[in-house]
């Protein structure tokens, strides 16, 4: 018989969770607040406080692989297997048994950890993880893969070979393209291929590439997303079949084609436009004939969506050809030009971002940039690194126009401005600009000042106490001390870093300071 007091009933008992329950609530919620963390040391941290690790094996090795390195972001949150088993690999090598079973245990840990690693890098030409032979990944793993010889591909890679979707080949004597085939059936996921032949092997001048399967593949399997080709020696009919192929691609949103005269005229010459999926377009063209091959291809994003170009040259080419044929390209935004020859450039109404380097302007292209800079109302960076003017009988710098846009440059939608400095009369049209400057937001003028003398450069840090919210960057070879000094005692924030500029035949680089200076 059962008694119940007045109260009622005791009510029933909560079983307690049992020690696994807890365990798989615990790594759950663990692996979901690691999927918004991007650093590895907060990765780290919040691995090191929580509670039953003990009780979850890929969880605690990953922890342990996080301990084991020096730099832990070569663990997350992409996990470089290969500078992960550089060291192990070295010592492998030697005859010690205690380091083979170093070795042994770096398996087991990652194999543990690789679980919870979504995106692993591997590059042949530091070590080959051994486990990539025998050890299969999570579905939704990827891998970006760095290689040289794809002979072995299968044998080394073949139970990863279907989560790689990043594939890079270094192919320093063409020997290699043949297994190429071969490889890309056996990555079904692939979105981005790199293939790099240097130029200067002799290999190289006695090889002519069939490329008649890989022009195939383009048309017919690829679902490549990027493509990037440096030096293959293509015949002229080999590069005019890969050029129609690229062009027709479906899936291609980005294409690098660099040192690869025939592929750069086959490009130009093709009736076919370019694919309506193509947003960003780069090029290298290596020989001084090439302008004309390059304006082709620029008159073709009349009628593209490309977004992004960029061209280099080696040979200080004359890009102004290709530069007026933009003035149409109805969806452009970004414009690279670097180590050539500009004489004008016409309105690039929706350019956002202007980078030019190493280029030798005109007058004309110079006040051309500064009045885009005064009446675009998207404009937001522009980057002249290393430009420099013929001045011939020049009394005034024509970079003196840039100064006078700044106001109106930074006023409106503008946010960086990055240019060389030589002359005292250009830092003070900047120190001026400066006083009249009225920006709602922070913006960034970077001066690579390596001739200014230090008054110059004193008035431009003391211009910024105006009340402007501009962020002054100067790259100096000397006088950082006083500079930061100065700025100091304006009661600036001020901080400097080294920066090395290495320059062939000399053993040390030369070593610049770099001042950043703002309000505080």
């Amino acid at each position: 018989m059962v008694i119940v007091g007045s109260d009622g009933p005791p009510p029933p008992k909560r079983a307690k969770p049992t020690t696994s329950a807890g365990c798989l609530l615990t790594g759950a919620l663990a692996r979901h607040v690691m999927g918004y963390l991007r650093d590895a040391t907060d990765v780290k941290r919040f691995l090191q406080v929580l509670p039953r690790l003990r009780d979850d094996a890929p969880l605690q090795s990953l922890l342990a692989l996080l301990q084991r390195v020096h730099d832990p972001s070569i663990i997350w949150p992409i996990a470089s297997l290969s500078d992960l088993y550089a060291p192990s690999a070295s010592c492998a090598s030697a005859s010690s048994s205690s380091n083979l079973r170093a070795s042994a245990g770096l398996d087991r840990l990652v194999q543990s950890a690789l679980p919870l690693l979504r995106q692993l890098q591997v590059n042949a030409f530091i070590a080959t993880p051994p486990l990539a032979r025998y050890v299969p990944l999570m579905a939704n793993t990827t891998i970006s893969a760095l290689l040289g010889d794809l002979r072995d591909f299968e044998a080394t890679y073949g139970l990863w070979a279907p989560h790689i979707t990043s594939l890079s080949v270094t192919d320093p004597t063409c020997e290699t393209w043949p297994h190429l085939c071969r490889t890309l059936a056996l990555c079904p996921r692939l979105q981005s291929l790199t293939y790099f032949v240097w130029r200067g092997s002799e290999t190289y001048r006695h090889v002519k590439m069939d490329v008649s399967w890989f022009a195939a593949y383009m048309m017919t399997q690829s679902s490549l997303a990027t493509v990037h080709l440096t030096g293959l020696p293509l015949t002229t009919e080999a590069a005019a079949s890969v050029g129609d192929a690229l062009l027709s691609s479906s899936t291609m949103t980005t294409l690098n084609v660099h040192e690869m005269p025939q592929l750069l005229c086959a490009l130009g010459a093709a009736t076919l436009s370019l694919s309506p999926q193509l947003t960003s377009l780069h090029i290298t063209a290596v020989d001084y004939h090439a302008a004309d091959n390059i304006a082709s291809v620029a008159l073709k994003l009349q009628t593209s969506r490309v977004r992004t170009l960029e061209v280099r040259t080696v040979a200080l080419c004359n890009l102004t050809r290709a530069a007026t044929a933009l003035a149409t390209a109805p969806m452009l935004q970004s414009l690279t030009l670097v180590n050539g020859v500009l004489g004008d450039l016409t309105p690039l109404r929706s350019l956002r971002h202007l980078h030019l380097s190493s280029m030798r302007l005109s007058r004309r292209a110079i006040t051309a940039i500064a009045h885009l800079m005064a009446t675009s109302e998207c404009l937001v960076s522009v980057k002249l690194d290393n430009c420099y003017h013929d001045q011939h009988d020049d009394k005034t710098s024509p970079f003196l126009a840039l100064t006078a846009a700044m106001p109106v440059f930074f006023g409106r939608a503008g946010q960086a401005l990055a240019m060389s400095v030589h002359d005292v009369a250009v830092a003070a049209g900047l120190t001026s600009a400066m006083h009249k400057m009225s920006t709602s937001t922070t913006a960034t003028l970077e001066l690579h000042a390596t001739a200014l003398p230090m008054t110059a450069l004193r008035d431009l840090v003391s211009a910024i106490t105006c009340g402007t919210t501009l962020r002054l960057v100067v790259r100096t070879p000397a006088s950082a001390e006083a500079l930061l000094a100065h700025a100091t005692r304006l009661q600036l924030r001020a901080a400097k870093k080294p920066m090395y500029e290495w320059h062939f035949g000399r053993p040390v680089p030369d070593i610049k300071y770099q001042v950043a200076c703002s309000r505080c």
